[in-house]
């Protein structure tokens, strides 16, 4: 199970200790596993993605 989380800075992560490390982008949106999003929410790099919510506030909220 992933969760997708959108990156609140550019950096580089790594989903799996043997992965090779992953450059991102601010505002991207990328599934990672449940620790590694875990990690990334609590040093406020990241938040969970949630497409209804993210489109809610785009569009001026529910109408």
């Amino acid at each position: 199970m992933n969760f997708f989380v959108q990156f609140d800075e550019e950096g580089m992560y790594q989903n799996n200790p043997w992965d090779i490390p992953v450059p991102y982008l601010k505002g991207e949106v990328r599934a990672l596993n449940p620790l590694l999003a875990m990690v990334l929410i609590e040093r406020n790099q990241a938040h969970l993605y949630h497409k209804n919510q993210d489109l809610q506030a785009e569009h001026g909220g529910v109408k």
